[in-house]
């Protein structure tokens, strides 16, 4: 092991592969890192730099360059965060009627994950949904030699980070390639679906969508509209976002509580730096009932995809106002306006994303401890965990 800079340090799997880690996206500028994510915004050094800024220490990144005869094949972006047990207990499932030892695991396992607060480490960008930290600069590798060398990434880069439990998240299952093969000690679990909605080009406005509704959501869609029309929706400009920083962050605190399980955090000032950073291409709307702000939608444009961002609602209006379902469609809204593609809706709200006429994109997810011990009862503890139950609605004549 070489130490090449005081942020970054070289492992030697053989004399032909080498994988370098670095904790500052600044230590990327002069490595091929760039050349391999091209032009994805979500991996640029630029935009790393800001997560850095707006996250720390809450999210602390690890990125990796793999080397074959100094040739770079891949990079990943790993995020360190504290994992706490307790998120896991509101996903086990409850039973009218279930054995004595069924009760008992479930109490024993609500028992011991209360106390579980552990740094875990992340393969994936945890601000992102669609991104799972992954990139090859040639996808032609074979899929055992990319599984191989992922692996390899993910045992460096625990015992640098000193962190024993790891997540690879963010993988679509139909997609997963290479990792389709990992091994039984890596447990595999599914979360909620990532829901697309594809952008008809016949929908020039919000009236070409509506029309294109069987009767029944189409009817439901007005109602929403009708019923928060009280409710004043604008963008907001970056000295709005700068102005009104405390009170975003503190409507995105408010649904954040109400979530079943999240890793990582924000700072106050992040939707500031992610205005700042994206400039036209972040988008933020506004909700005010009498002059105050009561709700926001932010998305983030790459080329023809809109990707919703994070939101965040004052609960005392959500359920007479329909606001959650007002932010719905008004992404809907946005991703005509802009002449995109694919709206991205990301995950949660399966049931209610699909009324709208998002797809759900099954998301695989695989998590392991170094400890035997601790990994096989995470294996069993898994199967008592289990994504909400949805229904996919048809709402498209």
């Amino acid at each position: 092991m070489n130490v090449c800079s005081t942020l970054t340090k070289t492992y030697n799997l053989s004399d032909s592969y080498q994988f370098k880690v670095f904790e500052k996206a600044e230590e990327l500028v002069h490595t091929p890192w760039s050349s391999i994510v091209k032009h994805d915004p979500f991996y640029k050094i630029e935009y790393l730099q800001e997560i850095e800024k707006s996250c720390y220490p809450d999210l602390i990144p690890y990125y990796i360059i793999a080397y074959y005869n100094e040739e770079p094949l891949l990079v990943l972006n790993f995020q360190k965060v504290i994992f706490k047990g307790a998120q896991l207990q509101s996903f086990i499932v409850e039973k009218n009627s279930c054995t004595f030892s069924y009760k008992l695991y479930t109490l024993l396992f609500k028992f011991i994950t209360g106390f579980i607060q552990v740094p875990m480490l992340v393969l994936g960008n945890l601000l992102q949904t669609s991104h799972c930290g992954i990139i090859f600069k040639d996808e032609a590798i074979d899929d055992k030699i990319k599984l191989q060398l992922v692996q390899k990434a993910c045992d460096v880069v625990l015992e640098y980070a000193k962190a024993k439990t790891l997540l690879i998240t963010n993988i679509y299952d139909n997609q997963s390639n290479c990792l389709a093969h990992i091994p039984d000690q890596y447990n595999k679990f599914y979360s909620e679906p990532d829901m697309h909605l594809q952008i008809d080009p016949q929908w020039h406005k919000m009236e070409d969508y509506l029309q294109s509704l069987q009767s029944k959501y189409r009817v439901r869609a007005k109602k929403v509209l009708n019923d928060s029309q009280h409710i004043e929706v604008r963008p907001l400009s970056i000295e709005e976002i700068i102005a009104h920083q405390a009170t975003l962050f503190d409507l995105n605190r408010q649904v954040m509580k109400k979530s079943k399980f999240s890793l990582g955090d924000i700072h106050e000032n992040y939707f500031t730096e992610m205005a700042i950073y994206f400039k036209d291409s972040f988008i933020m709307n506004g909700y005010f009932h009498e002059n105050k702000l009561i709700a926001f939608s932010s998305m983030i444009k790459d080329g023809k995809t809109l990707n919703s961002h994070f939101i965040g609602m004052d609960y005392s209006f959500v359920h007479s106002n329909k606001i959650y379902n007002r932010l719905l469609l008004d992404n809907l809204c946005m991703a005509i306006q802009t002449k995109s593609t694919i709206l991205k809706y990301g995950r949660t709200a399966t049931e209610i994303k699909s009324t709208i006429g998002a797809k759900p994109l099954e998301m695989v997810n695989y998590l392991r401890n170094n400890n035997a011990i601790i990994n096989y009862f995470i294996e069993q503890g898994l199967k008592y965990i289990k994504a909400p139950v949805y229904i996919i609605r048809h709402p498209f004549k």
